[in-house]
């Protein structure tokens, strides 16, 4: 898939002046123009933000055959059906991604639930029959099927775990049928902050998700979330309670994990240590005389659980999880990749050095 050239550029400029300190002037010139003269007066000049987008269109060019329409073969209500005229369109339901050219869709489980027949309407107007492959309603997820075929153009999938707070996204969505629609905004929270736990049985909330001011509309629930490199980062879920200012995705690397299991058995079996992890800062990792700042700090370890049957202590930092460098933020989505039955190593830092345990994961308990 093409990157988007851009056809302006706006740069934001910090003059500091000697004996009155800062003001900002903004100036404006195309990418790859030299850097405008500092002001008279100005000792430094640096630029903080180089380049905005001038427009997104070759970007939704792109991804418009990825994003599908979704409408059951029953009267709903609700939704996109709500907009139109009544009896116009009773049967839309909302939008959702091909991902291969075997014909998987990702979308929200919201959408597809209770609807016994579903169909899948692609930017081309062709339509076609699609079944549920597999959901996972703590996350609001649910994989579909339709016939496979080398004409169709599935998205790439990027990594949300890259995002930063100020990033541009673009939400995508197909909320008619008739035409791909788009909105753009910046990343307002990525959720790796969040203090979630791994012990109890709803440790997923919307703290976790992706935080946008790209206006995700009811019928771009299932669609797309992508960043300027036209890569989906999220599925699209909700909008906030507050006028629409807040609208939420579900991170893609929280998804990646668990296509596998969607595929090949229908649901997920969410795996359950019973820890609930923090950031390791530089002054606890000075503190533990640690090589570097890095890890899940354990805040808590639930009595009886896998992590205390395996050793773990309050205050061991997790390094390595299943082979795989772990912090804070990392931690959920790969113990979902992990799986559960089988005993996983796990490398921890406890005192002044390194021990090597073993984990079994459980089922999420009920």
């Amino acid at each position: 898939m093409r990157r988007r050239p851009a056809a302006s550029a706006l740069a934001l400029v910090l003059a500091t002046a000697g004996a009155s300190g800062c003001r900002p002037l903004h100036h404006e010139h195309d990418a790859g123009a030299g850097q405008a003269p500092a002001p008279a007066g100005d000792q430094s000049v640096r630029i903080v933000y180089p380049s905005a987008p001038g427009s997104f269109v070759d970007l939704v060019a792109d991804l418009r055959p990825s994003i599908v329409h979704i409408a059951s073969t029953q009267k709903v209500t609700g939704g996109p059906a709500s907009l139109y005229p009544e009896g116009e369109n009773d049967y839309a339901l909302g939008s959702g991604v091909l991902i291969d050219v075997g014909g998987h869709v990702l979308t929200n489980y919201h959408v597809v639930e209770d609807s016994p027949e579903l169909r899948v309407i692609l930017s081309d107007g062709v339509e076609m029959a699609a079944k549920l492959v597999g959901s996972h309603p703590p996350l609001d997820l649910a994989l579909l099927q339709i016939d496979g075929s080398p004409r169709l153009h599935p998205a790439k999938l990027g990594s949300s775990d890259e995002l930063q707070v100020g990033e541009w996204v673009v939400s995508l969505g197909d909320p008619m049928g008739d035409e791909v629609t788009a909105s753009a905004g910046i990343v307002l929270a990525t959720g790796r902050t969040s203090r979630g736990g791994l012990g109890g049985p709803t440790p997923v909330n919307y703290h976790s998700f992706l935080q946008t001011d790209a206006r995700i509309d009811a019928g771009n629930s299932g669609g797309a979330l992508v960043n300027t490199a036209g890569e989906v980062i999220g599925i699209n879920t909700a909008v906030g309670d507050r006028g629409g200012a807040l609208s939420f995705a579900l991170p893609i690397d929280m998804v990646k994990p668990l296509l596998r299991q969607l595929e090949e058995h229908g649901v997920v079996e969410r795996a359950y240590i019973g820890v609930f992890v923090q950031p390791v800062t530089p002054e606890r990792a000075r503190e533990l005389q640690m090589e570097a700042v890095t890890g899940a700090l354990v805040t808590d370890v639930i009595a009886g659980g896998p992590a205390a049957r395996a050793g773990i202590r309050r205050g061991d930092v997790v390094l390595a999880y299943a082979g795989k460098p772990v912090d804070d933020k990392r931690f959920p989505t790969i113990i979902a990749a992990a799986g559960v039955g089988k005993p996983i190593p796990v490398t921890v830092w406890r005192g002044r050095g390194k021990r090597e345990l073993s984990i079994t994961p459980t089922p999420m308990p009920k």
